[in-house]
């Protein structure tokens, strides 16, 4: 009887173990489902590239065991879609293709796909407030379908103001570029301005909601007599960079950015997280989603590192001087 049970039992034991050690979906080519908030050719393409580079590090080949389904956007332009509807329909048409997991890199991207999907399991390489969001019931046990690495966007705002004031020590008034029913972007002004009422600084808002009203945001800048701006964490200014750092140019007007290619762009500083480590990063919680782990079961990570950018070249064409503690913070010093 005992050998009999034992026999038994081998089917189940395979059962079990493979179930461990392979994708739990069906074998050959898997599919993972690229959702941005703008087609490829804007700033997003590098997230993508540094997000495959970590898949190809842990032996998911496009083409391969692997396939990318990469989220149709309109032909009519290079920017992001401009209204919700469009972005749902985006999403709903990127479902109906049966990917085996989205992978997404923002917020934006992801309260999209989240109102689309709570089956497809979701990885999130830069998302932040997920539990505030509803994303997950929390980081440790998220519980649902949806798991990846936390971000600081609006939180690194006090941050961003403290290294423009050390830089700019006489500073009076101060902008702020915003979209105005954004929540991030409404949080991030907010701190600014209780950072920058303890040291007796103005801070002047402009509204930017599309691409071409950047002029008219700057002519709200110039209007409120600003001397600098704080250009918020929001995927809009991302992709529009250069047109907003073209005016800030125009208008005389030293800016700091989000991500460090701003510093590279033009703006005087950039502070964040590494997004190209996050990015990297967030291609091992699809491995382990493909490899048959639930997305709920799996913790959401948060960032560790930060980079400071500073822009030697443009700090001197506006006559500012990179004080010692600035420099000595920099991650980056662009000539």
């Amino acid at each position: 009887m005992r050998r009999r049970q034992f026999l038994a039992l081998i089917p189940a034991l395979i059962v079990t173990r493979a179930h461990g050690q392979l994708p739990s979906r069906k074998p050959g080519l898997y599919r993972v489902g690229l959702f941005l908030t703008g087609p490829l050719k804007t700033t997003q393409q590098h997230y993508v590239e540094s997000f495959k580079s970590g898949m190809r590090d842990l032996g998911w080949i496009e083409g391969g065991n692997l396939a990318y389904e990469h989220a149709r956007y309109p032909l009519r332009d290079l920017y992001p879609p401009r209204d919700n509807q469009e972005m749902l329909d985006i999403a709903h048409e990127l479902i109906g293709r049966k990917p085996d997991v989205i992978w997404l890199p923002s917020s934006v991207s992801a309260t999209v796909m989240l109102k689309v999907t709570g089956t497809i399991p979701v990885v999130g390489a830069a998302v932040s407030d997920v539990v505030a969001r509803g994303f997950a019931a929390s980081l440790a046990h998220p519980g649902k379908n949806f798991t990846g690495i936390s971000n600081f966007t609006w939180e690194l705002g006090a941050k961003r103001f403290q290294l423009l004031h050390e830089m700019m020590p006489k500073l009076a008034r101060v902008g702020v570029l915003m979209h105005p029913k954004n929540p991030n972007c409404i949080r991030e002004h907010q701190i600014i301005e209780e950072a920058a009422q303890r040291v007796r600084v103005t801070v002047v808002p402009a509204m930017m909601e599309h691409e071409d009203q950047a002029a008219a945001a700057f002519a709200q800048l110039s209007k409120g007599q600003a001397e600098a701006v704080l250009i918020t964490h929001y995927p809009l200014f991302q992709s529009s960079r250069k047109a907003i750092l073209k005016l800030a140019h125009e208008q005389r007007l030293p800016a700091v950015g989000h991500r460090t290619y701003f510093a590279h762009d033009g703006a005087v500083l950039a502070y964040s997280t590494v997004l190209d480590e996050q990015m990297r990063r967030s291609a091992y919680l699809v491995d382990k989603i493909l490899k048959g782990t639930p997305a709920g079961d799996i913790p959401i990570e948060q960032p560790t590192k930060f980079e400071l950018a500073v822009n030697r070249a443009k700090a001197k064409e506006f006559g500012l001087i990179i004080p010692e503690t600035i420099r000595v913070q920099a991650s980056h010093l662009i000539d």
